[in-house]
């Protein structure tokens, strides 16, 4: 806990920023953290800089330099990707609660005090609002405050089996972990961090946390800025190099949380979940465009699928339409089986 002025303490909110080469972002980006209107929390930023190579370091020495008390930069000798910064940025962290923010995007003036006051009120583990997409060399719109208990808050009680259930269904899918708030306990409890070396590494931690929370809040508003760029992650070119990540991340997550027992009672919902993420993406992205299929990352998928969940078509949502069109693609046993599934429609 953090003292304040009056030698009360207040709790302490830190807001890991992983940044590499971002020059035009990461002041604004900055400039939305520090300007939030929270009062009764202190805010703790945590920049770890990933060997920017295009001024970004002078970026963040000039603003650690103008706001000592607020923010820290961790210089990596080399450079580690997004997943072991942010593990790092986890390990200098003294807040109560940890937020992540790309250094690329920009969050809504209240988006840490929506987001804290319903964890608390509610006592969750974590909290999360809607995200709203804007053009590079925009800025977005956030859902303006027009009520007076700052949100239309959900809560999701996971001691209710069904609540669980539908959650990992309906929302199970959205693997990000920026526009949301955790309790360092909670992270703590669950062993929750990111996978190195690999792409799409917020899969691991968003699933394990949603298969290990208690209860989790939501506010039903648009208070996360994701810039759309060119050269991030998931628009760039170079995807054709890492889409696949997102079925390692998927089954590495599977078999942990497996190994946790946390899938007990919920195996046919996450199945499901795993279809989509380690399956579904990726059959997409070569439905879509002919450079990304490939016969050998499909036979890949589904041994892979199969050799987790050999259960996996006695699912009790196999019959359900949403997936249905799914059956013909992890039933194909040639090549041109597999170019007719995807050629007829199947999704």
């Amino acid at each position: 806990m953090s003292e304040d002025q009056r030698g009360g303490y207040k709790p302490r909110i830190s807001v890991i920023i992983p940044c590499f080469n971002i020059v035009n972002y990461i002041a604004e980006c900055l400039e939305s953290v520090l300007n939030q209107t929270i009062t009764d929390v202190i805010i703790e930023i945590i920049c770890v800089d990933d060997c920017s190579e295009d001024g970004t370091k002078n970026v963040l020495k000039e603003y650690e330099m103008n706001n000592p008390d607020q923010i820290m930069i961790i210089e990596l000798s080399e450079n580690v990707g997004q997943g072991k910064a942010r593990n790092i940025g986890l390990e200098y962290a003294t807040g109560e609660y940890i937020a992540f923010v790309d250094g690329d995007d920009v969050i809504a003036a209240d988006m840490l005090k929506t987001l804290y006051d319903i964890e608390v009120n509610s006592d969750s583990d974590y909290s999360s609002c809607e995200y709203v997409k804007y053009a590079d060399g925009g800025y977005p719109i956030f859902t303006p405050n027009l009520t007076d208990n700052n949100a239309a808050m959900k809560v999701f009680d996971f001691s209710d089996p069904i609540t669980k259930k539908h959650f990992i269904i309906e929302k199970g899918w959205d693997t990000r972990v920026w526009g949301r708030l955790y309790k360092r306990s909670f992270i703590e409890r669950a062993s929750l961090y990111f996978p190195e070396n690999t792409k799409m590494e917020d899969v691991f931690f968003a699933e394990t946390a949603m298969m290990a929370a208690y209860k989790c809040a939501f506010a039903e508003r648009k208070l996360y800025g994701y810039r759309i760029r060119e050269s991030s992650t998931m628009f760039s070119d170079d995807i054709q190099k890492y889409y696949m990540d997102t079925y390692r991340v998927q089954s590495y997550t599977a078999k942990s949380l497996l190994e946790k027992n946390l899938l007990t009672g919920y195996r046919d919902e996450f199945q499901i979940l795993y279809l989509v993420k380690g399956f579904v993406e990726e059959m997409d992205r070569m439905k879509a465009d002919i450079k990304f299929f490939s016969y050998d990352n499909y036979k890949l998928m589904k041994n892979t699928l199969f050799e987790i969940f050999p259960d996996f078509l006695n699912n009790t949502y196999i019959e359900q339409e949403s997936v249905k069109p799914y059956i013909c693609l992890l039933t194909a046993e040639s090549e041109d089986e597999l170019r007719q599934c995807l050629s007829s429609g199947s999704k």
